[in-house]
């Protein structure tokens, strides 16, 4: 065989721009003869694509087969699932009443704190208007003592800005 045909056929197939019946040739080539040392490393590889060639192929059920399998392994995941929802969902209703029952526990408590705080602290009504007369005349005394501090502050600002507007003048 002409070995330089055989490295011209191989820079066009390096380079895609062989044509079929060349790739053939190529093919046979290493397939066939004594390689010599340069075309070793090429033949390595024609001899891989032959191997792979040679190889069993995958059947035309091949697809069904695997999309069944994976069919059936996610039906089966999916009723794991589901069982073991079931079981977090028991965990969840029993948690749920605990803490609907705590509240309502603690709000009856409460009310009934609540009536007790209301009660009547005097049993004559004239007793409870004295005692509330006491309590509006303490407050009404503050205030008043908060006024006459609010005139004295209001003064001071007065005498302030004064200062301020003499010092802008200068």
């Amino acid at each position: 065989m002409d070995y330089k045909r055989i490295e011209d056929l191989l820079e066009k197939y390096w380079a895609c721009e062989t044509s079929i019946v060349e790739e053939k040739e190529l093919r046979t080539f290493f397939k066939n003869e004594p390689v010599p040392e340069q075309f070793k490393d090429t033949a390595l590889l024609f001899q891989y694509f032959e191997t792979q060639s040679r190889q069993k192929k995958l059947g035309t059920d091949f697809d069904q087969k695997i999309l069944a399998q994976l069919n059936e392994e996610a039906s089966t995941k999916k009723t794991k699932m589901v069982h073991l929802f079931n079981n977090y969902y028991k965990v969840a209703a029993v948690i749920i009443m605990v803490i609907v029952l705590s509240l309502l526990v603690t709000r009856t408590i409460q009310q009934e704190q609540d009536k007790v705080q209301m009660a009547d602290t005097f049993e004559n009504p004239e007793d409870a208007f004295e005692e509330t007369k006491k309590a509006l005349l303490l407050i009404s005394n503050k205030i008043g003592k908060g006024k006459t501090q609010m005139v004295k502050l209001s003064e001071f600002n007065k005498a302030e800005e004064k200062i301020k507007n003499n010092n802008v003048e200068l």
